[in-house]
C-alpha cells in the first residue's frame, strides 16, 4: 500500500502552492442543521418456495454542519444522529440481508428500534479538505447505501481536492463500517479499504472518471467511466454513458467462495431526450471466471465495502451481474414538468439477461421496472417527496443459486426539514 500512501501525500502537498489563501466563511454564519423524516416499506413476494419478506419503518436523520474557522487552515465539524423505529416486519418476515432495515439478534428477532450517532472533523486548506471520523462516502468503488431506512456509515479519513479547475481528486482510508440495520461498527467487521481516484471535465459536455480500491484480504477493484452529452437543439440531446469495473479477488477469498478470481463488467447506455421524454437503450456484459463480487458485510462472509457499490446501467432489483451474463435494457422516462406538472416523474425499464453460467447450464433472467415520484414544489410542505417503485423479476430455475424470482414493491415518503 506504499503507492497509495504516496499518492495521498502528493495530493495534500499539492495544496501547498496556495499557502497564502485564507479560510473562508464563518463557524457561526455557515452552521446548518437539517432533519430528514423517512418512512420506507419494502415488500418482496418471492417465488419458488422462498419465504416472503416485508419490512416497514420510520426514521429521523439529523445532520449538523458547522462553518470553517477563519485562517490559513479552516476547521469545521460534521455531526449526525439517527433514530429508526420498526412499524412492521415481525412474524418471520424480516431477515433478508438485502433489505436489512433491522438487524436480527441471535434468536432471529429483529430490533424494535435503532439509534446511532457519529461525528467528523474537517480541515480545509485552499480547495483541499481532509475529513476524519464517521462519514458517508460516495465513490464508484465505495458507495454507502442510502436506499433503505438508515444509511450505512464508515469510519476513517478522506481527502478531497479541487485545486485544478475541472479536476476533482479523492483518496480515502476506512477501517470500520456500520450496516444499514444495526447500531455498532462490529456488526460489519470491515478490516481496511483504501481508494484513490478522481473525475476530470475534459470539456463542458465530456467527463472522465477513474478509481482504484484495495480491500485488504479480499480484492482489488478498478473503475472507469466516460460521459458525453451532445445537444441536438433547444429541446433535445443524446447522451453516451460508458462505465465498467475490473475486480481481482485475492487467492484466499476466491478459494473460500469456491469460484474464480477475476471479473470484468461494463455497460454502455445511450439516452435520447426530447422535451420531457427520455428513451434509454443499454447493453451490459459480465465476463471472467466469477460474477461481479458485491460488497456486503464481512459478518456475513462478504468483503465489507458496501452493498451499493455498483454503478452500471442495468441495475434495478437485479444487477444482471452473473458470471458471463449479457443483458439489454429498453427504458423510458417522462418529466411531467413539460406539461405543467413540475415535481412529477415516471420511469420504466425492461431488462433481459442471458448466458448466466451455472453448474447445470446457462440460465437467464428478466425484470420489468416501474417507478413514480412526486416532489412538492412549494408551500409549507415544500420538498416532501413520495416515491413508489415496483419490480417483477423472473429467473430461470437453473440460475436460482445466482438470483431468485420475486415481485417487489418499495414505497418511500421523505420530508427534509432545514432548521437553519
Amino acid at each position: 500500500m506504499k503507492g497509495f500512501k504516496n499518492c495521498v501525500l502528493l495530493m495534500m502537498l499539492g495544496s501547498g502552492a496556495v499557502f497564502g489563501a485564507d479560510g473562508s466563511g464563518s463557524v457561526i454564519e455557515d452552521i446548518k442543521l437539517s432533519i430528514l423524516l423517512r418512512n420506507a416499506v419494502f415488500d418482496r413476494d418471492f417465488k419458488n418456495g422462498v419465504q416472503d419478506r416485508r419490512e416497514w419503518g420510520q426514521a429521523a436523520i439529523a445532520k449538523f454542519t458547522s462553518g470553517y474557522t477563519p485562517g490559513l487552515i479552516g476547521v469545521s465539524a460534521d455531526v449526525f444522529g439517527m433514530y429508526a423505529i420498526r412499524l412492521d416486519g415481525g412474524g418471520g418476515r424480516t431477515g433478508s440481508s438485502s433489505i436489512d432495515m433491522f438487524k436480527q439478534d441471535s434468536s432471529g428477532n429483529p430490533a424494535d428500534d435503532l439509534a446511532r450517532a457519529g461525528a467528523a472533523v474537517n480541515l480545509k486548506l485552499s480547495n483541499t479538505v481532509i475529513k476524519y471520523g464517521d462519514q458517508m462516502p460516495d465513490y464508484p468503488v465505495l458507495s454507502y447505501s442510502n436506499t433503505r431506512l438508515l444509511p450505512e456509515t464508515y469510519t476513517g479519513v478522506s481527502v478531497n481536492s479541487k485545486e485544478v479547475q475541472g479536476l476533482e481528486l479523492n483518496a480515502a482510508h476506512f477501517t470500520a463500517e456500520v450496516r444499514k440495520g444495526a447500531e455498532g461498527h462490529d456488526s460489519a467487521g470491515l478490516k481496511q479499504i483504501d481508494l484513490l481516484g478522481g473525475t476530470y471535465a475534459l470539456a463542458d459536455n465530456l467527463q472522465a472518471t477513474a478509481y482504484q480500491s484495495w480491500d485488504r484480504g479480499y480484492f482489488k477493484k478498478s473503475y472507469g467511466a466516460v460521459f458525453y452529452t451532445q445537444p441536438l437543439d433547444k429541446s433535445s440531446s443524446i447522451t453516451f454513458d460508458l462505465r465498467g469495473y475490473h475486480t481481482s479477488l485475492n487467492d484466499d477469498y476466491a478459494a473460500r467462495l469456491g469460484r474464480g478470481d477475476e471479473n470484468t463488467i461494463w455497460s454502455l447506455a445511450t439516452t435520447y431526450k426530447l422535451g420531457g421524454h427520455s428513451l434509454i437503450l443499454a447493453y451490459q456484459k459480465s465476463s471472467g471466471s466469477v460474477g461481479y463480487p458485491y460488497g456486503g458485510y464481512q459478518s456475513l462472509g462478504r468483503p465489507g465495502d458496501g452493498g451499493s457499490t455498483f454503478l452500471l446501467a442495468n441495475s434495478f432489483f437485479s444487477d444482471f451481474n452473473a458470471e458471463d451474463e449479457s443483458s439489454w435494457q429498453l427504458g423510458y422516462g417522462y418529466d411531467f414538468a413539460a406539461i405543467g406538472v413540475p415535481g412529477l416523474s415516471y420511469r420504466f425499464a425492461y431488462v433481459m439477461g442471458d448466458n448466466i453460467r451455472t453448474p447445470t447450464g446457462d440460465g437467464d433472467e428478466r425484470e420489468l421496472f416501474n417507478q413514480v415520484k412526486y416532489v412538492v414544489q412549494s408551500g409549507s410542505m415544500k420538498d416532501l417527496s413520495f416515491k413508489v417503485r415496483n419490480s417483477i423479476v423472473r429467473v430461470s430455475r437453473n440460475a436460482a443459486a445466482y438470483n431468485v424470482s420475486a415481485n417487489e414493491v418499495r414505497v418511500y415518503l421523505e420530508y427534509p426539514i432545514n432548521i437553519f
